[in-house]
């Protein structure tokens, strides 16, 4: 904050340093209400003056003070305005980045499902025959040989040492092999009945 044996005068537009300075009194010589006697008797009409002068120029200072600190406050208002305005703009140019980012995504997907539809299936790695018939708990990760299009050949084994009851012991293709839709895939499955 500035200081001074001028402020807030120097910095006030409506109270300046000059109407402070410019206050002085001359009270009128056969004006005697209101006036000091000395203790030697004597009247003192500038001392009343004085006390109204000093009065003056001490509003004139409170309002400069008051003057200067509205200003301040409206500085601070206009600049957290233009600060709300910028940082609004940006949220909105955030938010519109985004959905262009969103809808880009959204297109790479469809295009990445269309390749994926083009190209073919991938064969799940599944272990049992309620996984080829079902998929996993959730379809998620493994589908159902049904929903990924693919056709099913089993070949039956008997008793295959390691292997429980309708496990694969292998296939054909691999697992993680990419084939067309509609490809069959012969599984070698173990029944111990």
């Amino acid at each position: 904050m500035p200081v001074g044996p001028d402020y807030p005068c120097d910095q006030s537009e409506k109270y300046s340093l000059e109407a402070r300075n410019s206050i002085r009194y001359s009270p009128a010589a056969d004006n005697i209400q209101g006036l000091f006697l000395t203790p030697e008797g004597d009247l003192r009409t500038w001392l009343i003056a004085s006390y109204v002068q000093d009065s003056h120029r001490d509003l004139i200072t409170a309002l400069a003070y008051l003057d200067v600190a509205d200003r301040a406050a409206a500085d601070r208002s206009a600049r957290e305005a233009q600060q709300s305005a910028t940082l609004h703009a940006e949220i909105s140019d955030l938010r519109n980045e985004v959905r262009q980012l969103r809808d880009t995504v959204q297109a790479s997907a469809q295009l990445v499902q269309a390749l994926v539809s083009s190209l073919g299936v991938i064969v799940p790695a599944w272990h049992t025959r309620k996984e080829i018939e079902e998929g996993d708990d959730m379809g998620l990760t493994m589908p159902s040989a049904k929903s990924a299009g693919l056709v099913i050949e089993i070949i039956a084994l008997q008793r295959e040492p390691g292997f429980g009851h309708e496990e694969i012991v292998s296939m054909e293709p691999e697992a993680g092999t990419l084939v067309a839709r509609g490809s069959t895939v012969r599984v070698r499955m173990n029944f111990m009945g």
